[in-house]
């Protein structure tokens, strides 16, 4: 591929996937990461190197490793968006908004649960091929889920995640978290008589 796109490889590590799928795309590599992969959320929150911009050439070795992983098993997609990316682009593609964790609904078509494909090169094909291995999902707990508040501000905030050019560092995170659990009246302390942060997801967040 680097031979194809003129690009000479210096060496066997000189040149991950990312800098060619960005050559190819025609962005920098910050830029096709931050847009094109789901790595802006599985480092959304670090204690290593928070100040390195996600795609950074100094992060070489974090690009090799984990650039292009999943954000979770198998591959998901929503029938609604296939059928209209066919009728308006000819060609149907992948979102990362619904590969990640805990997500079920599409953002644009919320009352569409999303089809799960199990096999574990569905990412190379294209959705409207791999959506016919696929199954939607039917349980009382989807339904439930579909009409949870703390569900849609989760899908909110992890929009927000997969938009961010660099993470944040784990003790601001940590910071912030302790404030708006002491705003809630939860634990920050460790009396008993208050509810811990888990219970309180526990209790907020529809159970499977």
């Amino acid at each position: 591929m680097a031979a194809r796109l003129g690009i000479e490889d210096t060496g066997r590590r000189s040149l991950t996937r990312v800098d060619l799928l960005a050559q190819a795309s025609g962005i920098d590599v910050p830029g096709f990461v931050v847009r094109h992969t789901t790595l802006p959320i599985r480092r959304a929150v670090t204690s290593f190197r928070p100040d390195l911009q996600h795609g950074s050439g100094d992060g070489i070795a974090l690009l090799w490793r984990s650039a292009l992983q999943p954000a979770r098993p198998g591959a998901y997609a929503c029938p609604a968006c296939v059928d209209e990316d066919l009728d308006f682009h000819g060609f149907s593609y992948w979102r990362r908004i619904h590969q990640i964790p805990g997500l079920h609904f599409c953002q644009k078509h919320p009352k569409q649960a999303l089809s799960f494909v199990r096999d574990s090169h569905a990412l190379r094909m294209a959705p409207s091929v791999a959506i016919a291995l696929g199954t939607v999902p039917e349980s009382a707990w989807l339904k439930t889920i579909r009409h949870s508040r703390a569900v849609a501000r989760f899908t909110e905030i992890c929009s927000e995640l997969l938009s961010m050019d660099r993470p944040a560092a784990a003790s601001a995170m940590a910071k912030l978290v302790k404030e708006k659990c002491r705003a809630k009246g939860l634990n920050v302390h460790r009396r008993p008589t208050k509810e811990l942060l888990s219970d309180h997801v526990l209790r907020t967040f529809p159970s499977n």
